[in-house]
């Protein structure tokens, strides 16, 4: 049985531990740095989710702070939302005029309604302590979302950061192979081919 067979085999061979006589230093040098990148890649990708998702989840808790003088009221359309194409598909909302009041205020402005909506119609908006109209408010889980993606976007630009200096170093690494190469085969060349 092949004592080098198998995914430890494999791992072996890519990191230059299988005792291969026929190893260049050239490639003894590419196993250390795969080594030394693959070594790297732990600590480096929990340092970069930490931090993301730590800023991510401070900018969310900011944000959510900022929110809480939001509240809902009901706005009445002033003009009712045509059905929708069928190419567009019924459930794209589109901004129509609106009327609502908020604190002892009355506002105009354009609010997203889904087509087929009739004029008189009322919807829930959320308004700002000065009554104009905002976005809604975050949600823990809009926060744990945020959190996730920011994590595992981080891990994915330690992946791609390593992969490119590995890429780098073959490269760097290729590049002195085939000088070798070249300066072995003046040496030898002539002796083949008869003209030394």
């Amino acid at each position: 049985m092949n004592p080098m067979g198998g995914r430890q085999g494999r791992l072996a061979r890519w990191f230059g531990f299988d005792g291969n006589p026929l190893r260049r230093r050239s490639d003894h040098i590419e196993a250390r740095v795969r080594l030394v990148l693959a070594v790297a890649f732990v600590p480096l990708a929990v340092l970069a989710a930490t931090s993301s998702g730590h800023w991510v989840g401070a900018v969310s808790r900011h944000e959510l702070n900022a929110q809480i003088s939001r509240h809902q009221v009901s706005a009445v359309l002033l003009k009712a939302v045509p059905d929708s194409d069928v190419a567009l598909g019924a459930s794209v909302p589109v901004q129509v005029p609106a009327r609502w009041n908020a604190s002892g205020r009355h506002f105009v402005g354009t609010v997203p309604a889904l087509p087929g909506t009739p004029r008189g119609a009322t919807l829930a908006i959320w308004v700002n302590r000065a009554g104009r109209m905002v976005a809604a408010p975050l949600t823990t889980s809009n926060v744990v979302v945020r959190v996730a993606c920011a994590t595992a976007l981080a891990v994915l630009a330690v992946v791609v950061a390593l992969w490119l200096m590995l890429s780098l170093a073959r490269g760097l690494l290729n590049r002195f192979r085939l000088a070798s190469w070249a300066a072995a085969w003046s040496t030898v060349g002539p002796l083949w081919s008869g003209r030394g």
